[in-house]
């Protein structure tokens, strides 16, 4: 019963915090942030509220400069809209994840792949099978890169290798 409590106070004070950051902190410093959780303690005296920004250039030191000279509004507001005898404290971290995360995004989408061409003959077949059939390589996309029948061999025992050790031993040879 408690686990299920605790998640909701976290809940109930994350979506407050997201609105009172909205509507009436007036503060320029935490322009663009977003709360990303809430941990709440077990005897609800401490709340853990981890935020995060996407703003490029954004100084992590000031927006805690601002949410610290806030946080007593914010506690104060909380207060009206949560049943508890006592509002826990505030403690805001900030969360890099998120902006991880659209890093990594950023140079995946910059990840250019080679696909194979399935162009179909009069026979039948692909232009790939045409071509490993001939010399053993097989044509791609951009024209000029080939790749051997060995290499693509080598490729799929990586995929199936169970262990590492199986994986060096094919590195090896």
């Amino acid at each position: 019963m408690t686990a299920y409590r605790k998640e909701r106070v976290e809940s109930q004070i994350q979506r407050e915090l997201s609105l009172i950051l909205q509507r009436k902190v007036q503060d320029p410093r935490v322009a663009g942030i977003h709360i990303c959780s809430v941990k709440v303690s077990p005897d609800f005296h401490l709340a853990h509220i981890f935020y995060s920004t996407l703003l490029e250039g954004a100084n992590v030191e000031e927006i805690q400069k601002g949410l610290d000279s806030a946080k007593a509004m914010m506690r104060n507001e909380i207060r009206k809209v949560l049943t508890l005898r006592k509002v826990p404290e505030l403690a805001f971290k900030f969360d890099s994840s998120i902006k991880h995360g659209d890093h990594m995004l950023g140079i995946l989408k910059n990840l250019q792949f080679i696909t194979p061409t399935t162009e179909t003959t009069e026979e039948g077949t692909t232009e790939t099978e045409d071509k490993k059939k001939e010399d053993g390589t097989t044509k791609y996309t951009e024209g000029t890169e080939t790749e051997d029948t060995e290499h693509a061999e080598e490729m799929e025992d990586l995929d199936t290798a169970d262990s590492v050790e199986e994986i060096e031993k094919i590195d090896k040879s």
